[in-house]
């Protein structure tokens, strides 16, 4: 394991969200970043951001394929250490040499910083029950959920999981107990639905996925 020095007190500790990405944006500067340098990069805001960053490709109508399954195991190791209550993110070598293709990072954060200018007069720090330990349990708890869906060879399993990952992110990282509330609330539906895609798969084959998806004209 490597650890990480990217101290709860220091960087980017009191932006917001949007003025993390954008220095993110500014330090990439079209060229490939890995995860280890966003770290270094975000600093304080690793564990909000880097959630934030880690599920865009998935999250978002922008094509990058293959990112969803190593995302997912470090969106778990992320969780792993909130809910042991770490204050320090450290995540393994390969994770951190992980990297972003310059194209894919310029756009992904594009557009995020887009989404966030249009949401933000609506984002605050409010409900603080999540902030306490109770609270980053359930959090916690419901990434790891959410990610271990996005690694499984199921139709929409990286798109779902990973917008609600998305959700719970940007909560973090603005302390918006509301907001985080309601992305606990979806994840338990998308639990459930996958449970129930799981079962048909057991009982009926994965046959039965594709009819269902079929039947109700979403796409894979």
């Amino acid at each position: 394991m490597q650890n990480n020095d990217a101290n709860p007190n220091t960087n980017l500790s009191n932006t917001s969200l949007r003025q993390s990405m954008l220095t993110v944006l500014e330090e990439s500067s079209d060229k490939p970043i890995t995860v280890g340098e966003i770290v270094e990069i975000l600093g304080a805001k690793s564990f909000g951001v880097l959630l934030v960053i880690l599920s865009l490709p998935s999250a978002l109508p922008v094509p990058a394929p293959g990112y969803s399954t190593p995302f997912g195991i470090a969106i778990i190791l992320i969780a792993t250490q909130m809910l042991y209550g770490k204050q320090i993110l450290w995540l393994p070598k390969k994770i951190l040499s992980l990297k972003f293709q310059a194209q894919v990072i310029s756009k992904m954060l594009k557009f995020c910083i887009s989404f966030l200018g249009k949401i933000e007069p609506f984002i605050k720090p409010r409900l603080g029950l999540f902030q306490g330990r109770m609270g980053q349990l359930a959090i916690a708890v419901n990434l790891i959920l959410l990610a271990s869906l996005m690694v499984l060879p199921i139709p929409m399993t990286n798109t779902l999981p990973a917008m609600i990952i998305f959700l719970i992110a940007v909560s973090l990282s603005e302390n918006d107990g509301l907001m985080t509330a309601i992305g606990i609330f979806l994840s338990y539906l998308v639990v459930l639905f996958y449970g129930y895609l799981i079962s048909l798969i057991i009982s009926q084959g994965p046959g039965a996925v594709d009819s269902l998806f079929e039947y109700i004209s979403l796409p894979r």
